[in-house]
């Protein structure tokens, strides 16, 4: 998916204070910083990206519950 794309779907999330995101199988290579905006969101697909890291501000993501990172790179995790 596009980078485009991505936010225009993180975008309607916010929008539609929907509580899941499934961004699977995109080539993602980062996540872009306006996730931490999704407030309502408990659950998170990023299976099968190319993540090595993710952003410290995932933490502010306080109601997710599922946070699915199978199938990535991840090199480390935030603190």
């Amino acid at each position: 998916m596009e980078k485009d794309k991505v936010l225009r779907t993180i975008e309607e999330v916010a929008r539609n204070k929907q509580a899941e995101l499934k961004l699977s199988e995109n080539q993602l290579t980062s996540l872009p910083a306006e996730i931490v905006e999704l407030k309502n969101l408990t659950e998170l697909d990023l299976y099968r990206n190319q993540l090595t890291s993710l952003p410290a501000e995932i933490g502010k993501l306080t109601n997710l519950t599922i946070l699915d990172l199978s199938r990535n790179q991840l090199e480390s995790l935030p603190a």
